[in-house]
């Protein structure tokens, strides 16, 4: 699927970090070392109407990394008005000009009680998906964001940010069980590969392929992919730097996608998707331990909103 507003996002926050930007009512003004240049959902409208995208993401202003939880109050609340005038704006301007794409707006809280805050607001507006940056919550507290939103009869949600095994497992489990999809996105893919990580299709563990690796290089690799099979780590080794990072970044991608498909075919029951993660990667034993209490909590609380669901029409 082709996407609007991942690149807009993406400049946003690289001038955020390295040049001078300002609000100007709903708009984003940065000034670079270069340049200059404007960004407010019109620009994130113009620009799904010029490459006809399936998605079309709404721009937000990202609350920083951090556990502090007084500045998660403070940077909570000091980004809350931009962000919600952000997602009303992009909703009206998608519902004139490109309602046949989904829309998907980000969320920026740190916690359900934020989430609270933004929902009586959230749940006026047209959109397909809600977008939750992950940071780094742990899989039970991603999934108690997951269940409320399930709750509140989204169908749709994706993932910002994350392409771990254990986010992917706790993805796929709500896709199969609780929403019409559940997606993910991430760079770790291409970030891996720029500094020679293979990652493993089984694990997604990273196997570092520099001139300094020790592995068996007339080993043939496991993976058995169009472009891996038969192929040994010697071969990857004596590439060159930009073949080597070129091979690896389209490998990594595979390995990270068909890890996904093969995870929601056995994603059905927490059992068997338990014995299928525990027999497929026993050296992700703790991350399996976290994901595993993550879905068990989330099936038992979908068991009792079900269950209310039903007291209240009755």
């Amino acid at each position: 699927m082709r996407h609007a507003g991942f690149r807009r996002i993406y400049i946003f926050n690289t001038y955020r970090k390295n040049g001078n930007i300002r609000l100007e009512g709903s708009k984003v003004l940065i000034s670079g070392k270069r340049e200059r240049m404007v960004i407010s959902p019109h620009n994130i409208i113009e620009a799904a109407l010029k490459i006809m995208p399936d998605i079309v993401v709404g721009l937000d202003y990202p609350v920083i990394k951090t556990q502090d939880p007084i500045i998660q109050e403070e940077e909570f609340h000091k980004k809350k008005g931009i962000n919600l005038q952000w997602m009303e704006e992009t909703s009206e301007l998608h519902q004139i000009h490109c309602p046949h794409t989904e829309l998907y707006l980000p969320i920026q809280c740190y916690n359900l009680d934020q989430f609270a805050d933004l929902e009586d607001k959230l749940m006026r507006l047209n959109f397909d998906s809600l977008a939750l940056p992950v940071r780094n919550m742990t899989p039970s507290k991603i999934s108690k964001f997951l269940i409320r939103i399930h709750e509140l009869g989204i169908k749709k949600v994706h993932l910002l940010g994350t392409s771990s095994f254990k986010n992917i497992a706790l993805a796929t489990y709500f896709a199969r069980n609780f929403f019409e999809r559940c997606s993910v996105d991430s760079t770790t893919w291409r970030n891996k590969a720029q500094y020679f990580d293979y990652v493993h299709e089984k694990t997604l563990l990273g196997i570092n392929l520099n001139r300094a690796c020790t592995a068996d290089r007339g080993k043939k690799l496991s993976c058995r992919c169009h472009l891996c099979r038969g192929i040994t780590y010697n071969h990857i080794m004596n590439l060159s730097v930009n073949d080597r990072r070129a091979y690896l970044r389209r490998h990594n991608y595979l390995a990270i996608k068909k890890a996904g498909e093969e995870f929601f075919r056995h994603a059905s029951n927490p059992n068997a998707f338990e014995r299928y993660l525990r027999k497929r990667a026993p050296q992700r034993g703790k991350d399996i331990d976290m994901v595993m209490r993550a879905i068990r909590m989330a099936d038992s609380r979908k068991i009792i909103f079900r269950k209310k669901q039903k007291q209240k029409a009755a």
